[in-house]
């Protein structure tokens, strides 16, 4: 199993209305409210089911994909730095914690800003191409 989650669930409130203020301010000093925190926990106990979900499926084993910072696109998401820094270690620890032999792959240092579309969030052809190089050394020996 190739995959990630979470992310919509944080990106759609953070668009419309921020209600979980996921988004970070130059005021905040960086600090990630305690409501975002919350939800992206929330999330990982989703994830950790799903996971052993597909591990009393038969799936043996997974690579779980964190996330890139997004970019100030079409839906100015550049203030979610420290969301994308708490979801990632979250995921992580879902990987490590859940009952599937799961690989957690990170994103952050590779994916730029040129990697990004015009909408702030989605790869660009070249993003794609960086995530792929960083999964396939992961999931080829499992073939």
């Amino acid at each position: 199993m190739v995959g990630n989650g979470g992310g919509n669930d944080i990106l759609i409130p953070a668009i419309a209305l921020d209600p979980y203020n996921c988004k970070t301010q130059w005021y905040q000093f960086g600090r990630l409210s305690s409501k975002c925190k919350d939800l992206i926990d929330d999330l990982y106990v989703d994830g950790v089911n799903y996971l052993n979900e597909l591990s009393d499926a038969g799936v043996e084993n997974g690579v779980l994909v964190g996330y890139y910072y997004t970019k100030n696109g079409l839906f100015r998401l550049k203030s979610m730095k420290q969301a994308v820094d708490y979801g990632n270690k979250i995921l992580a620890r879902a990987c490590e914690y859940s009952t599937l032999d799961c690989t957690f792959v990170d994103p952050r240092q590779v994916v730029t800003e040129s990697d990004i579309i015009f909408d702030g969030i989605h790869p660009a052809d070249s993003g794609s191409q960086k995530i792929a190089e960083l999964i396939w050394p992961k999931l080829q020996p499992l073939l």
